[in-house]
């Protein structure tokens, strides 16, 4: 195996991986209560330096993907106005929404709106959850939801929003699946605002770009081991 091609591809393949997550993070700035995802590395095939009967240290062969996370930091609340706005105040807890029949799911995005049957729902459509996991009927009347996550219909509780804890996995449209979700006792809450997106559209323009020159760079590293190891071959051949 020729070391040099192999940690130049590596290189390229890291690259390539984050610059696909990267990319789907800048795509979602504008999602309420989206989590930006990241990629943890490590060292690929490690061994061991010795000089003299002494371990000097290890020399590694590129990188190699060690998992994906997602960043479950606060992102910026904004105030809206809107009595079927509300953000949630700290870096744990999502939302509980019904996905589908006995299915649910749970999101950040907390800009709700009442359908026509009178149901608390997503802007998709799903139905909010209250404490009995069960969706939230909105009576005719003035609406209002508390920093508690009770929701009243002039000034009378008619439910209350469910803040659960767990380890969340992303399941798409900006909805999360878990296992063993207890509900959060106190959530805090913040009444006619919205999170915005933990995505830093800054920071990941020029993430995308470093990540861009990297991969060229590993690129050309590749192509030099390879016009290299040619020219070895051709000189010992003779």
């Amino acid at each position: 195996m020729n070391r040099g091609v192999y940690s130049a591809a590596t290189g390229m393949m890291a690259s390539q991986e984050l610059l696909d997550i990267v990319s789907n993070n800048l795509a979602n700035a504008s999602t309420n209560g989206y989590k930006q995802d990241g990629v943890a590395f490590t060292s690929a095939l490690e061994s061991q330096l010795q000089a003299d009967g002494t371990n000097i240290g290890t020399l590694g062969s590129g990188v190699s993907l060690q998992g994906q996370y997602t960043d479950f930091s606060e992102g910026s609340v904004t105030t809206t106005g809107n009595p079927l706005d509300v953000a949630i105040r700290t870096n744990n807890g999502l939302f509980a929404v019904q996905v589908g029949p006995g299915n649910v799911g749970y999101t950040r995005d907390g800009g709700f709106e009442v359908n026509q049957d009178r149901v608390l729902v997503t802007k998709q459509g799903y139905p909010v959850l209250g404490q009995d996991m069960q969706p939230i009927t909105i009576p005719q009347g003035g609406l209002t939801i508390g920093e508690d996550g009770a929701v009243s219909s002039d000034n009378k509780v008619v439910g209350r929003i469910t803040v659960m804890d767990g380890d969340f996995q992303k399941l798409g449209n900006n909805l999360f699946t878990a296992n063993g979700t207890p509900a959060q006792i106190r959530p805090r809450l913040a009444p006619q605002s919205i999170e915005s997106s933990n995505v830093n559209p800054i920071e990941a323009m020029i993430q995308m770009i470093t990540l861009n020159r990297s991969f060229e760079l590993a690129q050309k590293a590749a192509t030099s081991h390879d016009t290299l190891t040619q020219r070895l071959t051709q000189s010992l051949s003779q």
